[in-house]
C-alpha cells in the first residue's frame, strides 16, 4: 500500500537550490554556513549541555540566574 504525502514543506525548494549551489562550490568553503541550514527547535527540549550554551557552565548559570 502506496502511502500519500499529506504535508509538503513549502521549503524543500528553496533549499534544493541552496544545496546545489553549495554542491557546485558556488560558495567558498570558508565561508560562513548558510543560516537557512540552521535549524533552530524551541519547543523546549533543550538538556542545557552544548558547550556553546552557557547555561552549560554551572558558575554562568549561578551567577546569572541565581533563583534557577
Amino acid at each position: 500500500m502506496k502511502k500519500e504525502n499529506v504535508f509538503i514543506d513549502s521549503n524543500v525548494a528553496r533549499k534544493n537550490k541552496l544545496r546545489h549551489v553549495v554542491e557546485t562550490k558556488q560558495i567558498s568553503a570558508n565561508e560562513p554556513p548558510l543560516f537557512s541550514w540552521i535549524e533552530f527547535n524551541l519547543v523546549g527540549l533543550c538538556n542545557r549541555r552544548c558547550d556553546f550554551c552557557p547555561w552549560s557552565d554551572p558558575e554562568w548559570r549561578s551567577s546569572h540566574v541565581p533563583n534557577v
